[in-house]
C-alpha cells in the first residue's frame, strides 16, 4: 500500500509537484514547493520524459508481475494561472492520450475533479511515471528528488523505491 503526499502547481513562479511515496512511513506535508527553475527537478522530469518508452513496454505486457502503473501529469489549473502536477493511475492508453483517475487530492484543478475522477490528458504534458514490480517501485524521478530533500537520511528503500529509478532492460 502506497501513501500519498499531494502538491500542487503554485502561482507566481512556483511549481508545487503531486508527490506519491510507495510505503513512506514518515510524516508527509500537504504540499511541495518546487521552483520552476529547479534544476534538479526540472532534470528529474526530463529524465523521467526521455525513459517514457520503458514504462509504455512495461505497461503493455499486461503480466501480473507489474502493477500500480502511475503517470504525473502537468495539468493546468482553472483560470490558467498555474499547472498542477498531479498521479493519475493509468487504465488505457491510446492514440497519443492517457486515461485513468486522479490518485491525488486535486487542489486546483476545480470542484468538478476529485481524488478518483476519471481524466483523459494527452501523453505530453506526462513529467513522471512509476510502476511496481513485487514490492519494488520504479521510476518515481520527481518522488525521489523531493524525498532525499525532506528526508536526507532516509534511504530510498525504505520508500519502496528501487536504487534506480529504471529497472534493467534484461530482466
Amino acid at each position: 500500500m502506497r501513501g500519498t503526499v499531494k502538491a500542487t502547481a503554485g502561482l507566481l513562479g512556483a511549481v508545487m509537484l503531486a508527490l506519491a511515496a510507495p510505503a513512506c512511513s514518515q510524516p508527509q506535508e500537504a504540499f511541495i514547493e518546487v521552483a520552476d527553475d529547479d534544476e534538479r527537478m526540472n532534470a528529474a522530469m526530463a529524465e523521467a520524459k526521455a525513459s517514457l518508452p520503458q514504462f509504455w513496454r512495461r505497461f503493455e505486457t499486461g503480466t501480473p508481475e507489474y502493477s500500480d502503473f502511475t503517470v504525473k501529469a502537468a495539468m493546468t489549473t482553472v483560470g490558467g494561472q498555474g499547472i498542477e502536477h498531479i498521479w493519475i493511475d493509468v487504465s488505457d492508453r491510446r492514440d497519443g492520450k492517457v486515461t485513468g483517475r486522479l490518485a491525488n487530492e486535486p487542489v486546483h484543478l476545480g470542484d468538478e475533479l476529485t481524488l478518483g475522477s476519471e481524466v483523459e490528458v494527452p501523453e505530453a504534458i506526462i513529467s513522471d511515471w512509476g510502476y511496481a514490480k513485487g514490492e519494488v517501485n520504479y521510476g518515481h524521478f520527481t518522488t525521489r528528488v523531493l524525498m532525499t530533500r525532506q528526508y536526507p537520511d532516509t534511504p530510498l528503500a525504505e520508500y519502496g523505491l528501487s536504487p534506480n529509478p529504471l529497472e534493467s532492460e534484461t530482466n
